[in-house]
């Protein structure tokens, strides 16, 4: 069992993989809208937007993680997550449901090397297919570092 597990989860995929993230930690889902590019960001930070008054980061998980990219679409989404008490946009192909997860259907990630295994807390078995949970502190880290303003008025 993995320790501080969450009870449900949102699942969401890149791809055909599977990933997950603790529901209490998502604070909205929306469709992308274009962003504000960021100098000298890393490629998969995508830029800032205004969400309501607040400026938050925007990264594209696909980048994030070496895979290519793609054409956004109709189904890409952005997650809006709490990740270190700061707001972060995450862009991702599409929103698979929310779901209970059974402690028993965690396991502890395989041994893997250096930002795989900081940004994979445990792995779900969900139904027929297995969820990668992932550390949003270690997976947003980069993004939470790129500063911006406290408010965006009039930017949108």
């Amino acid at each position: 069992m993995i320790d501080n597990a969450p009870a449900q989860v949102l699942t969401f995929s890149l791809g055909e993989d599977l990933f997950a993230i603790d529901v209490l930690r998502v604070q909205e889902i929306r469709g992308f809208t274009d962003v504000t590019p960021v100098p000298s960001a890393p490629v998969y930070v995508k830029g800032i937007m205004n969400l309501r008054g607040t400026v938050i980061p925007v990264m594209d998980l696909r980048l994030r993680f070496g895979m290519p990219a793609r054409p956004y679409d109709k189904l890409t989404l952005v997650v809006v997550v709490n990740a270190a008490g700061k707001l972060v946009g995450v862009v991702v192909d599409a929103v698979s449901a929310v779901m209970a997860v059974p402690p028993d259907s965690l396991s502890a990630p395989p041994e893997m090397t250096g930002d795989a295994r900081a940004t994979v807390d445990a792995v779900a078995r969900l139904k027929d297919r297995l969820a990668l949970l992932l550390n949003l502190e270690a997976v947003v880290g980069t993004a939470l570092a790129v500063s911006a303003p406290a408010s965006a008025a009039g930017a949108d």
